[in-house]
């Protein structure tokens, strides 16, 4: 099963805690589906059997299954006209409202990808509730359209988190926590090798235009006539073409710092482009 149907089950699953968070789910079927729901999901349709009959038993009309073609089965129940009410925005609401829509028609992203949490609707109208009640509880969705179907989305990875928490999906969320520290890890593992491997081609491409300068500077009659100190540096350079500079100084007796080195290397190429000028 998929990251996104895992959580799917989590909600399901999870405890029906307030009348106001019942209302919610109550809208949000009746927007979704009318008054009568079939899906060969069962524990769905129990779901939504158990959040009809948790407050109100007279809106429970009745629970049915049908024989598909196929030989499969679709579960379906029907419940009664205005056993639901408007929207009366409060976090508890809005909590049941986007756990409902998201069972029906929400994606979440697995924890090793980049975070995406979305929910798909027919109607604009209900694009708007949901939108109003994800900022009842702090969070701020984008919208968007894809084949004619509206979106909402968010891809804060640390408000996906909290939305799954609430929503009633904590397992979900503990491994989609994980998923974040390990994935921000290997980020940093990653920028951390870039960074490494930038200073290392840097320090290889700064030894190979040493090393080429100093070829063709030794091969001139003026290097001849340099100091012996900068000789020397010419030759162990030469010699150590992808030693770093700080390494480069150890072979010098007494051992030269980093700076030392790097002042000779460019007194022997001030040098260098001198001697070219005459």
């Amino acid at each position: 099963m998929s990251y996104a149907g895992d959580v799917k089950l989590q909600i399901i699953d999870s405890r029906l805690t307030s009348d106001e968070a019942v209302s919610g789910e109550k809208l949000a079927y009746a927007i979704l589906h009318g008054n009568t729901v079939i899906s060969e999901n069962k524990t769905y349709i129990e779901r939504i059997s158990n959040v009809y009959k948790y407050n109100d038993p007279e809106s429970f009309v009745r629970f049915f299954v049908r024989k598909m073609t196929a030989g499969t089965y679709a579960y379906g129940i029907s419940f009664s006209e205005g056993h639901h009410k408007e929207a009366v925005f409060s976090p508890e609401f809005s909590i049941g409202f986007i756990r409902a829509c998201f069972i029906k028609n929400g994606f979440v992203s697995a924890p090793d990808k980049a975070a995406h949490f979305e929910i798909v609707f027919d109607d604009e109208d209900a694009m708007d509730v949901c939108l109003r009640s994800l900022s009842e509880i702090g969070h701020e969705g984008k919208t968007s359209t894809r084949a004619g179907k509206y979106l909402v989305y968010m891809k804060d990875a640390a408000a996906i988190s909290d939305l799954l928490a609430r929503l009633g999906a904590v397992k979900a969320m503990l491994e989609y926590e994980n998923g974040r520290i390990m994935r921000s890890a290997n980020n940093m593992a990653n920028r951390g090798f870039n960074c490494d491997m930038a200073n290392l081609n840097k320090t290889l491409n700064c030894a190979q235009k040493q090393i080429q300068m100093l070829k063709a500077f030794s091969r001139m009659p003026q290097f001849m006539l340099l100091p012996k100190e900068l000789k020397d540096m010419a030759r162990i350079r030469l010699e150590n073409p992808e030693v770093s500079l700080s390494d480069l100084g150890q072979l010098f007796n007494p051992p030269l710092s980093k700076s030392g080195v790097s002042h000779r290397l460019s007194k022997l190429k001030q040098a260098y482009e001198t001697a070219l000028k005459k």
